[in-house]
Protein backbone atom coordinates (compact mmCIF):
# COMPACT_ATOMS: atom_id res chain seq x y z
CA UNK A 1 0.00 0.00 0.00
CA UNK A 2 2.83 2.42 0.86
CA UNK A 3 4.47 1.67 -2.49
CA UNK A 4 1.24 2.43 -4.35
CA UNK A 5 0.88 5.74 -2.48
CA UNK A 6 4.50 6.62 -3.27
CA UNK A 7 4.13 5.94 -6.99
CA UNK A 8 0.80 7.81 -7.11
CA UNK A 9 2.40 10.81 -5.39
CA UNK A 10 5.34 10.77 -7.78
CA UNK A 11 3.00 10.66 -10.78
CA UNK A 12 1.24 13.77 -9.42
CA UNK A 13 4.60 15.55 -9.05
CA UNK A 14 5.47 14.53 -12.61
CA UNK A 15 2.26 16.21 -13.84
CA UNK A 16 3.15 19.61 -12.31
CA UNK A 17 5.22 20.84 -15.31
CA UNK A 18 2.41 19.78 -17.65
CA UNK A 19 -0.07 21.69 -15.48
CA UNK A 20 2.16 24.77 -15.60
CA UNK A 21 2.42 24.50 -19.38
CA UNK A 22 -1.38 24.24 -19.62
CA UNK A 23 -1.73 27.31 -17.39
CA UNK A 24 0.54 29.48 -19.59
CA UNK A 25 -0.39 27.86 -22.93
CA UNK A 26 -2.32 30.85 -24.28
CA UNK A 27 0.51 33.26 -23.38
CA UNK A 28 3.11 31.37 -25.42
CA UNK A 29 3.84 32.48 -28.98
CA UNK A 30 3.11 30.04 -31.77
CA UNK A 31 6.83 29.66 -32.49
CA UNK A 32 9.03 28.95 -29.48
CA UNK A 33 12.77 28.22 -29.18
CA UNK A 34 13.56 24.51 -29.06
CA UNK A 35 17.33 24.48 -29.52
CA UNK A 36 20.06 26.66 -28.03
CA UNK A 37 23.78 26.90 -28.64
CA UNK A 38 26.43 27.22 -25.95
CA UNK A 39 25.86 30.97 -25.71
CA UNK A 40 22.16 30.45 -25.02
CA UNK A 41 21.15 31.78 -28.42
CA UNK A 42 18.14 30.12 -30.04
CA UNK A 43 19.14 28.57 -33.36
CA UNK A 44 16.02 26.48 -33.91
CA UNK A 45 12.35 27.16 -33.37
CA UNK A 46 9.29 24.95 -33.21
CA UNK A 47 5.65 25.07 -32.28
CA UNK A 48 4.11 24.97 -28.83
CA UNK A 49 3.17 21.37 -29.54
CA UNK A 50 6.87 20.48 -29.72
CA UNK A 51 7.31 21.65 -26.12
CA UNK A 52 4.26 19.64 -25.08
CA UNK A 53 5.62 16.52 -26.80
CA UNK A 54 8.98 16.90 -25.07
CA UNK A 55 7.31 17.28 -21.67
CA UNK A 56 5.11 14.23 -22.25
CA UNK A 57 8.15 12.14 -23.17
CA UNK A 58 10.05 13.29 -20.07
CA UNK A 59 6.96 12.65 -17.92
CA UNK A 60 6.83 9.08 -19.20
CA UNK A 61 10.56 8.69 -18.49
CA UNK A 62 10.05 10.00 -14.96
CA UNK A 63 7.12 7.65 -14.30
CA UNK A 64 9.09 4.75 -15.79
CA UNK A 65 12.03 5.44 -13.48
CA UNK A 66 9.66 5.68 -10.53
CA UNK A 67 8.16 2.27 -11.35
CA UNK A 68 11.59 0.74 -11.94
CA UNK A 69 13.23 2.00 -8.76
CA UNK A 70 10.25 1.27 -6.51
CA UNK A 71 9.95 -2.26 -7.91
CA UNK A 72 13.66 -2.99 -8.14
CA UNK A 73 13.47 -6.05 -5.91
CA UNK A 74 10.77 -7.65 -8.05
CA UNK A 75 13.00 -7.67 -11.14
CA UNK A 76 16.46 -7.87 -9.57
CA UNK A 77 17.66 -11.49 -9.91
CA UNK A 78 19.73 -11.23 -6.72
CA UNK A 79 16.87 -9.80 -4.58
CA UNK A 80 19.18 -7.46 -2.66
CA UNK A 81 16.40 -5.19 -1.39
CA UNK A 82 13.10 -5.83 0.42
CA UNK A 83 9.82 -4.90 -1.25
CA UNK A 84 9.38 -1.85 1.00
CA UNK A 85 12.78 -0.14 0.97
CA UNK A 86 13.10 3.41 2.28
CA UNK A 87 16.38 4.00 0.44
CA UNK A 88 14.84 3.17 -2.94
CA UNK A 89 11.86 5.36 -2.08
CA UNK A 90 14.11 8.32 -1.29
CA UNK A 91 16.11 7.83 -4.49
CA UNK A 92 12.95 7.63 -6.59
CA UNK A 93 11.57 10.83 -5.01
CA UNK A 94 14.87 12.61 -5.64
CA UNK A 95 14.92 11.69 -9.33
CA UNK A 96 11.23 12.49 -9.91
CA UNK A 97 11.51 15.89 -8.21
CA UNK A 98 14.72 16.64 -10.13
CA UNK A 99 13.08 15.92 -13.50
CA UNK A 100 9.99 17.94 -12.59
CA UNK A 101 12.03 20.96 -11.50
CA UNK A 102 14.16 20.70 -14.64
CA UNK A 103 11.04 20.71 -16.83
CA UNK A 104 9.60 23.68 -14.93
CA UNK A 105 12.83 25.62 -15.54
CA UNK A 106 12.72 24.73 -19.25
CA UNK A 107 9.08 25.82 -19.65
CA UNK A 108 9.67 29.04 -17.70
CA UNK A 109 12.78 29.80 -19.76
CA UNK A 110 10.95 29.13 -23.01
CA UNK A 111 8.09 31.42 -21.97
CA UNK A 112 10.42 34.28 -21.02
CA UNK A 113 13.08 33.81 -23.70
CA UNK A 114 14.39 37.16 -24.88
CA UNK A 115 14.29 38.91 -21.53
CA UNK A 116 17.56 40.40 -20.35
CA UNK A 117 18.10 38.20 -17.29
CA UNK A 118 16.64 34.88 -18.51
CA UNK A 119 19.99 33.47 -19.64
CA UNK A 120 21.51 34.09 -16.21
CA UNK A 121 18.45 32.56 -14.54
CA UNK A 122 18.68 29.42 -16.69
CA UNK A 123 22.38 28.80 -16.10
CA UNK A 124 22.22 29.48 -12.35
CA UNK A 125 19.10 27.34 -11.92
CA UNK A 126 20.57 24.39 -13.81
CA UNK A 127 23.85 24.65 -11.90
CA UNK A 128 22.09 24.68 -8.51
CA UNK A 129 19.73 21.87 -9.51
CA UNK A 130 22.51 19.60 -10.78
CA UNK A 131 24.65 20.34 -7.70
CA UNK A 132 21.73 19.45 -5.42
CA UNK A 133 20.92 16.15 -7.10
CA UNK A 134 24.55 15.05 -7.06
CA UNK A 135 24.80 15.99 -3.38
CA UNK A 136 21.63 14.14 -2.42
CA UNK A 137 22.29 11.05 -4.54
CA UNK A 138 25.89 11.01 -3.34
CA UNK A 139 24.61 10.73 0.22
CA UNK A 140 22.39 7.80 -0.73
CA UNK A 141 25.05 5.97 -2.75
CA UNK A 142 27.09 5.26 0.38
CA UNK A 143 24.30 2.92 1.52
CA UNK A 144 23.42 1.51 -1.89
CA UNK A 145 24.42 -2.07 -2.54
CA UNK A 146 25.82 -2.98 -5.96
CA UNK A 147 23.09 -4.26 -8.25
CA UNK A 148 22.56 -5.21 -11.85
CA UNK A 149 20.38 -2.29 -12.90
CA UNK A 150 22.40 0.58 -11.42
CA UNK A 151 25.51 -0.83 -13.07
CA UNK A 152 23.70 -1.11 -16.39
CA UNK A 153 22.39 2.45 -16.06
CA UNK A 154 25.90 3.74 -15.41
CA UNK A 155 27.10 2.01 -18.56
CA UNK A 156 24.26 3.44 -20.64
CA UNK A 157 24.99 6.96 -19.39
CA UNK A 158 28.64 6.59 -20.35
CA UNK A 159 27.68 5.35 -23.82
CA UNK A 160 25.35 8.35 -24.14
CA UNK A 161 28.27 10.62 -23.29
CA UNK A 162 30.36 9.01 -26.02
CA UNK A 163 27.60 9.47 -28.60
CA UNK A 164 27.19 13.14 -27.66
CA UNK A 165 30.96 13.59 -27.72
CA UNK A 166 31.11 12.32 -31.30
CA UNK A 167 28.15 14.52 -32.28
CA UNK A 168 29.74 17.68 -30.89
CA UNK A 169 33.14 16.73 -32.31
CA UNK A 170 31.64 16.25 -35.78
CA UNK A 171 29.68 19.51 -35.68
CA UNK A 172 32.71 21.49 -34.53
CA UNK A 173 35.25 19.56 -36.66
CA UNK A 174 37.51 18.60 -33.76
CA UNK A 175 40.88 16.98 -34.34
CA UNK A 176 41.50 13.37 -33.31
CA UNK A 177 43.74 14.64 -30.51
CA UNK A 178 40.96 16.77 -29.07
CA UNK A 179 38.45 13.89 -29.28
CA UNK A 180 40.92 11.57 -27.55
CA UNK A 181 41.62 14.06 -24.75
CA UNK A 182 37.88 14.61 -24.25
CA UNK A 183 37.43 10.85 -23.91
CA UNK A 184 40.26 10.56 -21.39
CA UNK A 185 38.81 13.48 -19.40
CA UNK A 186 35.63 11.47 -18.86
CA UNK A 187 37.62 8.71 -17.15
CA UNK A 188 39.39 10.98 -14.65
CA UNK A 189 37.86 12.53 -11.51
CA UNK A 190 36.89 16.14 -12.32
CA UNK A 191 38.45 15.65 -15.74
CA UNK A 192 35.44 17.07 -17.57
CA UNK A 193 35.67 20.32 -15.56
CA UNK A 194 39.31 20.68 -16.59
CA UNK A 195 38.47 19.88 -20.21
CA UNK A 196 35.64 22.43 -20.29
CA UNK A 197 38.06 25.14 -19.22
CA UNK A 198 41.09 24.19 -21.31
CA UNK A 199 40.01 22.14 -24.34
CA UNK A 200 36.89 23.99 -25.44
CA UNK A 201 36.24 27.12 -23.38
CA UNK A 202 34.56 28.96 -26.27
CA UNK A 203 32.93 26.03 -28.08
CA UNK A 204 29.39 26.35 -29.33
CA UNK A 205 27.90 23.23 -27.81
CA UNK A 206 24.29 22.39 -28.71
CA UNK A 207 21.85 22.54 -25.80
CA UNK A 208 18.52 21.04 -26.85
CA UNK A 209 15.42 21.49 -24.73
Amino acid sequence: MNKIKTIAGQILVTMIPLGYLYFIWNTLPENVPTHFNGHFEADKFGTKSDILTALLIMALVSIGLSLLINNLNAIDPKKRYPDENSLMTKISWTIVIFISLLLLIIVYTTKNYGQADISSFFHKSIFILVALIFTVLGKFMANLKPNYFIGMLHGLLFLTYLVLLLQVATENKWSLKKIFLSFIAALLPFGTFYAAKTLYPAETVPTKI
